[in-house]
C-alpha cells in the first residue's frame, strides 16, 4: 500500500522528504496548497497525484490558467434568463446570476488547479478570492473537495504581487526545486520517472487501498480532535509560536519580515499541526512530534511569507517541544495510533493494555514492533522514578519480552555496581 507521500517522493524527483510528507497529509485533509516554482518543477504531477488519491476521474477535476482563462471559461456564458422575472416571480429572481455550463466550467469540479495565479490581474484575483477563500462564484455553491494554486518565483517578469488576502486563505505554501537545484546525481531518476509510469497507478485494486487510507486518515484525525489534551497542547504550541515569532523579529529588523495573519496561526497551522500528526500516526512514520511540528511551521509560515532561514529554525527551536509532548509523550499516545488502526468500538475499552493483551494474536509485527518502541520511550522516562512502575513491567512481560529481559538485565547490572562499588568504598583508607 503506498501512502501519498511517498508517491510524491517516486514522482517528483528533488523534492524534500518533508514537503513530501506536508502534501500527502495536505491531499487527504484536502486543504488549499499553493506551489510556487518555475515551469517543469512538477506542479501538474503533484495535481494528478492528488486526484488520483481522491479518487476522480478526468472530467470531475480542471486545470485553469489565471492569466488566460476568463469568466467565459471558468463559469460558462451568463444566462440572460436568469435576470428575467420580477417581485412577483420570485423563483429565478432569487436565484442570482446564473450560466450556462460546458465542459471545463467549475460548477461540478471537485477538484481545482489554478495555474499562475500570480499573473492574474488585480481585478481577476478578487474572482478567485471567493472561489478560494468562500468556495463560491458570484455567490453560488462550488462543490469542489481539494484546490491547489501554483505562481511562479516574484522574479518573473510580468507577475502581480498576490493579495495577501488571497495568500492568507491557502493552508500550505511550498517552494519546489527547479532543476538547477537537484542534485546531479538525481538527474538519472529525474529522466527515468518521466519515461515510464508506475505499474501501481493503474493496478485495478489501487482504488481501494487508496479509500482505505483516506478512510484511516479521517479517523486518525477525529481521535485527535477528540482528546482535549491534544486540542489544548495545539493551542499552546500555536499560541507559543506567534509569542516566539513576535519576540525574535526585532532581531530580523534590517529584512523584511511579514508577520502571520490571526488567521494563519489559528486556523492554517493549528489545523496543518493535527493533521501532520495523524498522517505520522497511519503512516507509522515515526518522524517524532519536533520534526512535524517544523514541517508545519515551515510550510504554513516560512514559505508563506518567505522568512529567512535563521529566523525559522529559531521559531521551530523555541516552539517544536510544545507539540513534541504529544507524539513523544506518554505510552497511551503510541497506543492510540496502534488502537486507532482497529475498529472504533475498542477506543470505549477502560484498559488499552487489557485491550492488547486479550487481542495480542491478532498483532501484525510492525504492531508488535511499534509497541515495543513505546515501552522503551516510556520506561526510559521513568529511569529516574523506578519505584511503583511494577503494572508496567508486568505488562511488558507480556506484551514486549525483549523489553521486560533488558529490564530485567539492567537491574542485574545495576545491582552488581552497586556491590562492586560497595567493596570499594570498604576498601579504602580512613
Amino acid at each position: 500500500m503506498r501512502y501519498p507521500h511517498e508517491e510524491i517522493q517516486q514522482r517528483l524527483i528533488g523534492l524534500s522528504d518533508d514537503t513530501s510528507f506536508v502534501l500527502g497529509a495536505a491531499i487527504l485533509a484536502r486543504r488549499h496548497v499553493l506551489i510556487r516554482g518555475k515551469h517543469g518543477c512538477g506542479k501538474s504531477t503533484f495535481c494528478r497525484i492528488a486526484a488520483r488519491y481522491l479518487g476522480l476521474r478526468s472530467d470531475e477535476w480542471q486545470y485553469y490558467d489565471a492569466s488566460k482563462d476568463d469568466l467565459v471559461s471558468v463559469a460558462g456564458i451568463p444566462d440572460v434568463r436568469s435576470f428575467a422575472g420580477g417581485p412577483d416571480d420570485s423563483e429565478s429572481h432569487h436565484a442570482g446570476l446564473k450560466f450556462l455550463a460546458h465542459r471545463r466550467t467549475i460548477w461540478n469540479k471537485k477538484m481545482v488547479m489554478i495555474d499562475e495565479i500570480t499573473r492574474a490581474s488585480p481585478e481577476s484575483q478578487n474572482i478567485w478570492l471567493e472561489v478560494v477563500g468562500n468556495r463560491s462564484l458570484f455567490g453560488q455553491p462550488l462543490p469542489y473537495e481539494f484546490l491547489v494554486a501554483t505562481c511562479n518565483p516574484s522574479t518573473y517578469t510580468a507577475t502581480y504581487e498576490l493579495d495577501d488576502a488571497l495568500l492568507d486563505r491557502f493552508a500550505i505554501v511550498c517552494d519546489f526545486p527547479s532543476l538547477d537545484e537537484i542534485p546531479s546525481y538525481l538527474l538519472p531518476d529525474l529522466v527515468l520517472v518521466n519515461m515510464e509510469r508506475t505499474a501501481e497507478e493503474d493496478a485495478g485494486d489501487a482504488h481501494f487501498e487508496r479509500s482505505i487510507i483516506m478512510k484511516r486518515f479521517a479517523a486518525a484525525r477525529a481521535e485527535l480532535m477528540n482528546d482535549a489534551d491534544v486540542r489544548d497542547a495545539i493551542v499552546e504550541w500555536s499560541s507559543s509560536v506567534a509569542t516566539v515569532f513576535l519576540r525574535e523579529k526585532e532581531r530580523w529588523s534590517d529584512c523584511r519580515v511579514d508577520s502571520p495573519t490571526p488567521r494563519t496561526i489559528a486556523e492554517h497551522l493549528a489545523r496543518v499541526g493535527v493533521d501532520l500528526i495523524a498522517y505520522d500516526a497511519i503512516t507509522r512514520s515515526q518522524l517524532g512530534g519536533a520534526a512535524l511540528a517544523d514541517c508545519a511551521i515551515k510550510m504554513v509560515l516560512g514559505q508563506r511569507l518567505q522568512w529567512p532561514e535563521g529566523l525559522v529554525d529559531a521559531v521551530e527551536r523555541r516552539c517544536s517541544p510544545v507539540i513534541a509532548g504529544i507524539v513523544d509523550g506518554p505510552l497511551s499516545r503510541h497506543l492510540r495510533v496502534v488502537l486507532g488502526l482497529r475498529p472504533r468500538e475498542i477506543f470505549a475499552a477502560e484498559d488499552s493494555f487489557e485491550y492488547l493483551v486479550a487481542h495480542r494474536a491478532e498483532l501484525s509485527d510492525n504492531d508488535r514492533f511499534y509497541i515495543e518502541m513505546s515501552f522503551r520511550k516510556l520506561l526510559s522516562a521513568y529511569e529516574d522514578a523506578p519505584d511503583g512502575i511494577e503494572w508496567l513491567e508486568h505488562y511488558a512481560s507480556i506484551l514486549a519480552p525483549s523489553v521486560a529481559r533488558d529490564m530485567e538485565l539492567e537491574r542485574v547490572v545495576s545491582r552488581v555496581r552497586e556491590y562492586v562499588d560497595g567493596n570499594e568504598m570498604r576498601r579504602e583508607p580512613h
